[in-house]
C-alpha cells in the first residue's frame, strides 16, 4: 500500500467531544463516497469500538485524499464547526 501512496491519517478530537469524531466520520464518508472499503471501516469502529481517553480515528487514505480531508478538517476548525480544547 505504500508504494501506492496509501498511508494511514490520524486525527484526534482535542476538545474531548466525541461528537468532534462523528463529525469529521461524516464528513470522510461523504467527500470518499465511492470508496466502500472506507466506509466499511468507519462503520465497523463506530459499532464496535468505544473511545478511551481522547477520541481518535485512524483509517488509510492516498497522498491526495490526506490533504484533501485535512485542508477540510482545519476549515471546519476555522469556522467553528470543531470544538477546541477547554482553555
Amino acid at each position: 500500500m505504500f508504494c501506492e501512496g496509501m498511508g494511514p491519517f490520524r486525527w484526534i478530537a482535542l476538545s474531548g467531544d466525541q461528537e468532534d469524531i462523528y463529525r469529521t466520520d461524516e464528513i470522510i464518508l461523504s467527500i470518499f463516497k465511492g470508496d466502500g472499503r472506507l466506509k466499511e471501516w468507519i462503520d465497523f469502529v463506530e459499532r464496535r469500538f468505544a473511545f478511551h481517553g481522547l477520541p481518535v480515528r485512524v483509517c488509510w487514505l492516498n497522498y491526495k485524499e490526506r490533504s484533501v480531508f485535512g485542508n477540510i478538517m482545519n476549515e471546519m476548525v476555522k469556522l467553528g464547526e470543531l470544538n477546541h480544547p477547554a482553555l
